[in-house]
């Protein structure tokens, strides 16, 4: 819990099988493909073509290597051999490889067409790099990337926003447990002496049973798409500790977390990565949560339908 999650499988003792020179690999190749397509964008935007970084980029799509997912994948074949390691753990990893080496495959096509366009003298539509960016955006969640000067290009060119609508106080799980705001026991994480209601770990990953506030027709939206979407301003999906404003009037708990509608509340079982999982320790031991990212598959199921609040 206190890795990043490729970071845990990348640091594994040599006698157990690790995949450090996979994930640097893709690490590496993350950062290139950032740094050269932020670069071309500064020069789309003055209607300009920076011709060196689309070569640079079309070699790198060429070469075999060029996709770590796909030799991650072959290796982790391996990894049943192991009886130390469970094997749900497993699954949850070649799952998350499997999905990565999709969405890497798809990214590729469409980083191909705006390399041929910017090669042979057009300029691409906008459309196609916000595309790209959201690509990036899902991989990025995955490396923990600690170059400084990279992260504020990356930032620039993501347009990465933190959790909370600038309200701010969010912070990354692993960090809440490496500063030790928080703490592990068993399946459990405790704030103080505290269980944190609904939530618990289950091998790579973070269930959270949660309570989400919106307005009414919005909650049985919710409820019948099981799913809260992040919304295009906000690529975060926010929760509250199961159960925590139980009996609060609606206006306490609108100024509480600072919403401007909070007619309903629906609750949602979520299964995660701790990459995506943000908390927010409040004062009033309020906890609260923003998931980023969050994918319709990840929704386990509507712990509690949609109800009014008085």
């Amino acid at each position: 819990m206190t890795y990043h999650f490729f970071e845990k499988w990348a640091e594994r003792r040599e006698d157990v099988l690790n995949f450090k020179r996979e994930i640097t690999k893709a690490k590496k190749t993350y950062m290139l493909k950032v740094y050269f397509f932020h670069k071309i964008w500064n020069q789309l935007n003055k209607n300009k073509i920076d011709r060196k970084s689309a070569e640079a980029l079309a070699r790198l799509y060429k070469l075999k290597s060029s996709n770590a997912y796909m030799q991650i994948l072959a290796k982790s074949k391996e990894l049943f051999e192991i009886k130390s390691i469970h094997s749900e753990e497993i699954y949850q990893f070649i799952d998350l490889v499997r999905t990565l080496n999709e969405k890497v495959e798809v990214e590729k096509k469409l980083a191909q067409e705006i390399i041929e366009e910017l090669l042979s003298g057009k300029l691409p539509v906008k459309s196609k790099f916000y595309q790209l960016q959201e690509f990036f955006k899902e991989e990025s969640l995955y490396l923990n990337i600690e170059d400084q000067n990279f992260k504020k290009i990356e930032e620039v060119f993501l347009i990465q926003k933190e959790p909370g609508a600038g309200t701010g106080g969010y912070i990354l799980i692993t960090e809440a447990v490496e500063k030790g705001m928080v703490t592990i026991e068993g399946k459990k994480i405790f704030t103080g002496k505290k269980p944190i209601q609904g939530l618990k770990i289950d091998h790579n990953k973070i269930i959270i049973k949660g309570d989400h506030f919106a307005p009414m027709q919005n909650a049985r939206w919710i409820e019948g798409d099981q799913y809260v979407s992040p919304s295009s301003h906000d690529p975060y999906s926010y929760f509250v500790e199961r159960g925590r404003f139980n009996s609060w009037p609606r206006r306490k708990i609108q100024y509480t977390l600072g919403i401007s509608n909070a007619e309903a509340v629906v609750s949602l079982e979520v299964e995660v990565f701790p990459e995506q999982t943000y908390i927010k320790i409040k004062e009033e031991g309020i906890i609260q949560f923003a998931i980023a990212q969050l994918k319709p598959e990840q929704v386990r199921r509507v712990y509690q339908k949609a109800q009014l609040i008085a």
